[in-house]
């Protein structure tokens, strides 16, 4: 699996656009965000 080059600040503007609860990180998985939930 490939290294991701997502900023900690792009997943952060996402989660506030989707209007996301939360936002899951885990190693070799991509982010998870959590919407109607």
């Amino acid at each position: 699996m490939g290294a991701s080059n997502v900023s900690m600040q792009a997943l952060l503007a996402e989660v506030l656009r989707s209007g996301a609860s939360d936002l899951h990180l885990s190693v070799g998985f991509p982010p998870a965000f959590r919407l109607d939930g």
